[in-house]
């Protein structure tokens, strides 16, 4: 089965358009195994979607997720090229862990609380890692900090809460580069303590490059 082909026969309906723009577009960027990487990072997606009722907003977080994961892994491809010709693959891997830590947190806080609200918004801190150079670097920075401070922190137990602290320190960092991002004191008097989320027990875009995502274009 080929990658498009895929899209089509396992995904919703409201997601081919997305995800056949991202398949076309991680092809033309290096070929046919990274454009059935991409969907294997989305299945995960799209089984936490169908399970929290995703079909009632038209399967938003696999759409959202999707069209955030192509531009990623497109700007990827580039990285990777120019790690080849300089035998240095530190900053492709590095990348790679970075994909897989974003996509583990939306799994992981989504599946555990249910709350699709709360995997948007970790899905929307990859517009942290964008550019390159200089741009990219303080991204990255920017996304890490996010992670460990708020994401990671384990120390809000509320996911409105918790979704409402990544949203204020996502905005404050593509505001301002040094922002620090802190979850806002909530007189809850386990603030400060370690937060293990547990599952909820339940019922039996063409082209290679870092510019803007067509797919974020029309999506806009």
């Amino acid at each position: 089965m080929t990658p498009l082909e895929r899209v089509y026969q396992k995904f919703p309906e409201q997601t081919h358009f997305v995800l056949d723009t991202g398949v076309a577009r991680l092809i033309d960027c290096q070929d046919a195994a990274y454009a059935t990487l991409y969907l294997d990072r989305l299945e995960g997606i799209l089984a936490l979607d169908r399970e929290a009722g995703g079909i009632a907003t038209g399967y938003q977080l696999t759409r959202e997720a999707g069209r955030h994961l192509a531009a990623w892994m497109s700007v990827q491809n580039a990285i990777r090229v120019v790690d080849l010709k300089t035998r240095d693959t530190a900053r492709y891997l590095a990348e790679q862990s970075l994909i897989e830590r974003w996509l583990g947190a939306v799994k992981r806080l989504g599946f555990a609380v249910q709350d699709v609200e709360l995997a948007l918004e970790i899905v929307e801190c990859a517009r942290l890692v964008v550019g390159s150079g200089e741009t990219r670097r303080i991204g990255i920075q920017q996304f890490e900090t996010l992670f460990e401070k708020v994401i990671e922190s384990g120390t809000e137990s509320d996911p409105k809460k918790l979704s409402a602290a990544i949203r204020r320190a996502r905005i404050a960092s593509l505001a301002d580069p040094d922002a620090e991002p802190m979850l806002q004191k909530t007189g809850n008097p386990d603030s400060g303590k370690p937060i293990f989320w547990l599952a909820r027990a339940t019922p039996g875009i063409t082209g290679c490059n870092t510019g803007a995502n067509p797919v974020e274009k029309q999506m806009r």
